[in-house]
C-alpha cells in the first residue's frame, strides 16, 4: 500500500489532522508510504488557529497548510481512501465512479479490519482491502451515524477540536496496527515517509 488518501470536507480540520497522525504512526514504524489530504470544497484555505493549536499536543505543526481541493488525480492514485463521514463516502463513490470498494470512513475501516483481522504478509493490500469490503451494501452507508462518523469540530469551542484530535489520534493508531502490523521484522526494513497536504 502505497498510498492513502485522507478525505473530509474542506480539508482544513479533519483530514489534515488524520492525515498527519497516520503518517506520523508509519514514520514510527518505518513504512514507506505517501498521505495525502484533500476536501470537497475550494482549496487554499488556511487551518483555524484551533486546530493548529489542537495539533501541538500531537507533535504536528498545521501551521503552514493549506487546504487542497479533491481531484481525479488525487482520488485515482490512492490505494485507499479514508472519509470521516458516511457522507463523504457517499460523494465519492457518485463524482468518482469505481472508489466505492476502497472507501471507507476512518471508523468502519478500524471496526471491519478488527472483524478480519490486520493486513497478513500473505495478502496484498488489494486482497486485504477487498476483504474489508465484503458484504458491504451501498444502504450501509444512508444517512449519519456516530458509530461511522467522526463530528466537524469547525465553529466550535477549543475542546471541540481537541477532542476531535484525540478521537483521531486514537483512530489511526488502530488503523496502523491493521494496516502495519508489527512483527519482528517490522524494522527489518527502513522506508521514507512523505506526507503531502498540499
Amino acid at each position: 500500500m502505497k498510498r492513502i488518501l485522507v478525505v473530509c470536507t474542506a480539508n482544513q480540520c479533519r483530514s489534515p489532522v488524520g492525515a498527519g497522525e497516520l503518517a506520523r504512526h508509519a514514520i514510527q514504524r518505518s513504512i514507506d508510504v505517501t498521505i495525502d489530504s484533500a476536501g470537497f470544497m475550494e482549496g487554499g484555505f488556511e487551518p483555524p488557529s484551533e486546530i493548529v493549536h489542537a495539533g501541538r499536543a500531537f507533535g504536528l505543526d498545521l501551521s503552514n497548510h493549506r487546504s487542497r481541493q479533491l481531484d481525479a488525480n488525487l482520488v485515482n492514485s490512492a490505494d485507499l481512501i479514508v472519509t470521516m463521514t458516511r457522507r463523504h463516502v457517499r460523494e465519492l463513490a457518485v463524482t468518482y465512479p469505481g472508489t466505492w470498494q476502497r472507501t471507507f470512513t476512518i471508523r468502519e475501516l478500524v471496526r471491519r479490519g478488527q472483524s478480519i483481522g490486520p493486513l497478513a504478509a500473505q495478502l496484498t493490500p488489494d486482497a486485504w482491502i477487498a476483504g474489508l469490503h465484503e458484504g458491504r451494501q451501498p444502504s450501509d452507508l444512508l444517512g449519519t451515524d456516530e458509530t461511522d462518523d467522526v463530528q466537524d469540530p469547525m465553529g466550535g469551542i477549543q475542546n471541540d477540536y481537541d477532542v476531535m484530535a484525540e478521537t483521531l489520534w486514537g483512530l489511526t493508531h488502530e488503523m496502523a496496527d491493521l494496516i502495519w502490523p508489527v512483527t519482528a521484522n517490522s524494522h527489518a526494513d527502513a522506508g521514507t515517509n512523505s506526507l503531502e497536504q498540499g
